[in-house]
């Protein structure tokens, strides 16, 4: 492997516990907080969590994170029959679906929270479940990609 190479999966590995560890936390800790709160607040904390989402600390290492793993797919997908090459292959298609379920789900109960802030009930359970997720996804996709950078 290339030192370049390597650099790619350490780094999309990096990103991907990262992202695992925001998604976490937020199900684990801020939720649970938001929730013990009157509706109204809880969506206006979310929503000003959502708008400080969108700046540059966060959003550099989640933007990065799906491009680095489609590099890691591009390159080790074509060597399959290698058994860590599945690992990183499995790893980077996680970050992705992690990606996927972002754009397609939590991004737009984000979106109808901005507008509509008393669908809380309904954006917290649907939100945070699809929260979970990602935080799972990220997380196995950063331990999948660290097995197959050590075999």
């Amino acid at each position: 492997m290339s030192p370049w190479t390597a650099f790619t999966v350490v780094f999309t590995a990096v990103t991907s516990g990262l992202l695992g560890g925001v998604y976490l936390a937020f199900s684990f800790m801020v939720l649970p907080a938001l929730s013990r709160l009157q509706p109204a607040r809880a969506a206006a904390a979310m929503n000003q969590i959502n708008v400080a989402a969108e700046r540059r600390g966060f959003l550099l290492p989640f933007l990065l994170n799906p491009i680095a793993a489609v590099v890691v797919l591009v390159v080790f997908l074509p060597q399959l029959h290698l058994l860590a090459n599945h690992w990183l292959s499995l790893g980077a298609v996680f970050a992705l679906i992690s990606l996927i379920l972002t754009l397609a789900h939590n991004v737009p109960w984000n979106r109808r929270l901005a507008t509509d802030p008393e669908c809380w009930p309904a954006f917290r359970h649907a939100w945070s479940a699809s929260n979970l997720a990602r935080g799972l996804l990220n997380t196995a996709s950063a331990i999948l990609l660290t097995v197959g950078l050590l075999n």
